[in-house]
């Protein structure tokens, strides 16, 4: 159990940074959008 969780923690730190990044992207987008409208 403890070897699979520090396999898996690294990735699923990246995937969350990244995922958080495009989120925070798409949002950015979004508020110009509204902002122009």
């Amino acid at each position: 159990m403890n070897d699979k969780v520090c396999i898996v923690t690294p990735f699923h730190k990246s995937d969350l940074s990244d995922n958080e990044k495009l989120s925070l992207k798409t949002i950015q987008k979004h508020f110009k959008n509204e902002k122009n409208f």
